[in-house]
């Protein structure tokens, strides 16, 4: 077992998925978890704004949620509630999993409601397959008290320098904290607001006021916007705070080996946890053998967690202190990174990612490209083939710098965004290889 820390939960404009997570989940292995979403806003997306004549009504934030659900799968009542986050959040910082944002303790916002179950598995079904014309959402309105809106009002009327600087405008207005205090289920939601074509049900805060006997709405998205032609990088971010005492993973530190007492191998994305592969048996059988041609190798595990599954995961290659192995070797040539001599060699079986991120490498699928699927139906992890890779690593094994271990790690979405789990018994840990060698002497 490994954990990878920090974990980065901030929504950014070129993330496939923008998601935020609230709510309460227990599992008698990974012990209990709690999210909270935090997230700022921009000022409205109209261009018509009140005069000195209007008066407010009311404000309201609405949550698109997406049934992403991690945890109990009842129809028990949750309650949200809405605090002021009492710091700024900047775009020149970065939002991780455990980073701690303060926000005040009283409410201005408290709701009530028991999504139902099948609703649930119904929705996320369609939700996650190819085609996105059937995703289907549903939408939670949360009256907010206090004096936010018409503080915002009163802005919108008598100071509107301030909606062109949205330094002054988060600094002013920090933003909102999104908990759970009674709940048995963790929560999915987007942030994004459709432009050019908000949908009625997306995500953002709604200002109502009246003028000339006639009430007004305007929309304060709570995802990045160009309004104006002025650029509004709103931050949103979850919270993930894991309790793992007493159980399995109690005591996992950060990039260090971690074995646990019942002999399991775990995974949770949101929290950093992977499982840890070491190929070392392999490569002690192939050196006995000569000449040997790969016809076939496949990797077989068997999940025993009936839940929320991770919907892909990738091999990813370690390096001796646990971390990622780089494309690049650890020295500079002349100024320039230099790759690493041995990956280049078996190159190809082994596929670069995250051009422009976090460099690092995966095992080939020769299947599905660098990823591997799971079954959503029955739990089980689906065979990966990786002929192209053992093949090339047999044929430099001489070679310095083997890559002996990889993480079993889910998709960055999957793993920066949700929570998802994976209970593996070793003994279903597999790799199948079916090989040939040739003829010694003809008949």
């Amino acid at each position: 077992m490994i954990l990878r820390e920090p974990i980065i939960t901030q929504n950014i404009s070129t993330d496939d998925v923008s998601r935020l997570l609230v709510g309460k989940a227990t599992d008698p292995d990974f012990g209990s978890l709690e999210a909270k979403a935090f997230f700022n806003f921009s000022p409205p997306i109209q261009q018509d704004l009140p005069t000195a004549a209007a008066t407010f009504v009311s404000l309201t934030l609405q949550l698109k949620f997406d049934y992403y659900v991690f945890g109990a799968t009842d129809s028990s009542d949750l309650q949200l509630q809405v605090h002021e986050i009492l710091e700024q959040m900047t775009p020149d910082r970065i939002y991780y999993s455990g980073t701690q944002v303060l926000y005040d303790a009283p409410a201005i916002g408290d709701t009530t409601f028991a999504p139902g179950p099948d609703a649930i598995a119904d929705a996320w079904i369609k939700n996650t397959d190819n085609n996105a014309t059937n995703n289907v959402f549903f939408s939670i309105p949360i009256r907010l008290s206090g004096s936010i809106g018409p503080n915002l009002l009163d802005d919108l009327i008598n100071n509107r320098n301030i909606l062109n600087d949205f330094a002054e405008f988060s600094a002013k207005y920090p933003g909102l904290a999104i908990t759970m205090p009674v709940g048995n289920k963790i929560l999915g939601f987007t942030p994004v607001y459709s432009l050019p074509t908000p949908t009625t049900v997306d995500s953002r805060l709604i200002l109502k006021y009246v003028e000339n006997n006639t009430t007004v709405q305007l929309d304060l998205p709570i995802y990045y916007t160009s309004i104006n032609n002025i650029f509004n990088p709103v931050v949103s971010f979850t919270n993930l705070q894991p309790n793992r005492s007493g159980g399995p993973l109690d005591g996992l530190i950060p990039f260090q080996d971690h074995n646990p007492g019942d002999g399991k191998m775990y995974v949770q994305s949101g929290t950093g946890i992977m499982s840890k592969f070491n190929l070392k048996k392999i490569y002690d059988y192939f050196d006995t053998v000569n000449y040997a041609v790969i016809n076939s190798a496949e990797m077989i595990l068997d999940n025993t967690y009936i839940g929320r599954n991770p919907q892909e995961f990738q091999l990813l290659l370690l390096d001796s202190l646990n971390q990622f192995r780089d494309i690049y070797a650890d020295t500079l040539v002349n100024g320039k990174e230099v790759n690493d001599p041995y990956l280049v060699k078996v190159k190809n079986g082994v596929v670069p990612l995250a051009v422009g991120k976090e460099t690092r490498v995966a095992l080939f699928n020769e299947l599905t490209g660098s990823t591997a699927s799971i079954n959503q139906a029955t739990g089980k992890v689906g065979l990966t083939i990786m002929t192209e890779f053992f093949q090339q690593i047999i044929s430099h094994k001489d070679e310095k710098g083997r890559a002996l271990s990889f993480a079993l790690h889910p998709l960055d979405n999957e793993f920066n965004k949700s929570v998802s789990i994976l209970k593996l018994a070793p003994s279903s840990a597999k790799v199948r290889i079916y090989y040939s060698t040739p003829l010694t002497s003809l008949p």
